[in-house]
């Protein structure tokens, strides 16, 4: 992916690649072997698809595997992170309520 497409989701640079190819999500979806509303879902970033899944599509609509994983890895990492930040703030909440330590 070029710098200009890294500021771009994931999500986009698929649903962007799909279109460029003249490809419809039926299609990728029949080729990939997975449902249609799974390839909506990772086009409106609601879902990361997995290593095995992003490599094979990667390829399909041609761009490159290896940036694509590496994107996907990020973003799996800030999502956690985020995740990790939202509890640890409600459990620091939570004592707080309760009077704990």
């Amino acid at each position: 992916m070029s710098n200009q497409q890294s500021i771009l989701s994931i999500g986009e640079v698929l649903r962007t690649a799909r279109r460029r190819r003249g490809l419809r999500v039926v299609e990728v979806a029949k080729r990939l072997r997975i449902s249609a509303p799974h390839i909506s879902e990772v086009e409106r970033n609601g879902r990361l698809p997995g290593t095995d899944l992003s490599v094979r599509w990667a390829r399909l609509v041609g761009i490159n595997a290896g940036h694509l994983a590496a994107e996907i890895h990020r973003e799996k990492q800030r999502r956690r992170n985020e995740r990790w930040a939202r509890d640890l703030a409600a459990a620091g909440a939570a004592c707080e309520e309760g009077g704990g330590a």
